[in-house]
């Protein structure tokens, strides 16, 4: 049975919100937008395990792996290059 043993929450992303406030990055809305939508789907797969209703895993990961490697890709990358810009290291 596939476990949440650990599921980030708001605490560990508001981390990364906070220091994208604390360096100025202007897309850091829409970046906590995009957390906060995660979040929430995470609950749904969370709720749906809780409840014995039958998870569909194949798609979970497909979701998982999707939204892991475009947000990494894209959004992460996005902030990593505004941080080597103004020389945080």
């Amino acid at each position: 049975m596939l476990r949440f043993n650990y599921i980030p929450n708001s605490r560990s992303l508001g981390g990364i919100v906070r220091a994208q406030s604390r360096h100025g990055y202007p897309d850091t809305p829409e970046h906590k937008q995009t957390h906060i939508k995660l979040l929430g789907q995470l609950d749904d797969y969370k709720l749906q395990l809780q409840s014995g209703e039958n998870l569909n895993y194949e798609a979970l990961m497909v979701f998982l792996t999707q939204w892991l490697t475009q947000h990494i890709r894209y959004s992460d990358q996005d902030y990593a290059a505004f941080l080597r810009k103004k020389g945080v290291k």
